[in-house]
């Protein structure tokens, strides 16, 4: 053998020990990789945590489909009490399609993980009721008045 050989097995990639993945919006499409990161929240399965803020109250999916592996979803407000949360929900099986109805503007954490100890590649997208974001509401439409000129109010 070589002395300068290196006889040691090839490593794994590191863990990750910050489970936050960063800001999602609705219209946001991310991937991921919960067997890089660990368990810190719900079920035994590693976490990949986002923020997402509502700036828009209304109703929002969070769709894991196409995710290699049973998802479990979860939504937490801004004093980390748990909102929403779903597992196989939707139609694609054992990936989760959180659906989230009249949700309030604010700041929440999306947490995805697995069912039990599940994880790996993982998908997740955001979007409305019908795919589409939420619209702003319109601020109100306010006439202006303008008050007459003094020499409108002039007699002849």
């Amino acid at each position: 053998m070589h002395p300068n050989s290196d006889t040691r097995s090839p490593t794994s990639a590191p863990i990750s020990v910050d489970i936050n993945q960063g800001p999602i919006a609705c219209g946001d499409t991310r991937t991921g990789d919960t067997s890089l990161t660990q368990n810190v929240y719900g079920n035994p399965a590693n976490d990949a945590l986002y923020t997402f803020i509502v700036t828009t109250a209304g109703s929002y999916v969070f769709n894991t489909c196409g995710s290699a592996y049973d998802t479990w979803v979860r939504l937490y407000d801004s004093d980390g009490q748990q909102v929403a949360s779903g597992d196989d929900d939707g139609d694609c099986g054992f990936q989760t399609v959180l659906q989230v109805n009249n949700l309030a503007v604010g700041t929440y954490s999306l947490l995805i993980e697995g069912y039990g100890s599940s994880q790996g590649v993982y998908t997740v997208t955001v979007s409305g009721i019908d795919g589409t974001c939420p619209a702003p509401t319109p601020p109100p439409t306010c006439l202006l008045y303008t008050s007459p000129s003094p020499r409108d109010l002039s007699t002849s």
